[in-house]
């Protein structure tokens, strides 16, 4: 017969959410590249905050984050016209004033 043995259970524990996303994680979660995470830092307000020495970005902030620079949709015909008609001015508009050309005597 087979001895009982005590077993000591160890309490079950349930998956703490995730509430801050590395880099990398950020990268896959936009499907964009870390260098672009690291330019969406830098020039776009993406919120991140050093953890270590190391970025660590909110989930809840991320999320508000994509919230705000996500076009709603509202667009009218109107504004979206005035958008393709200023674009297509900007594609065959000079970079910059020509100086207008010299007259030799």
């Amino acid at each position: 017969m087979p001895e009982e043995t005590d077993t000591i259970q160890e309490p079950v524990q349930e998956a703490l959410p995730v509430l801050l996303l590395t880099i990398p994680q950020v990268a896959s979660a936009l499907h964009v590249s870390r260098a672009k995470v690291y330019e969406l830092i830098r020039t776009h307000g993406l919120p991140t905050f050093d953890c270590g020495g190391r970025k660590r970005v909110p989930l809840h902030a991320l999320q508000a984050w994509i919230d705000t620079h996500t076009s709603s949709g509202t667009e009218t015909p109107e504004r979206l016209q005035n958008k393709a008609e200023k674009l297509d001015a900007s594609l065959y508009a000079p970079p910059f004033a020509c100086p207008p050309p010299s007259r030799k005597r």
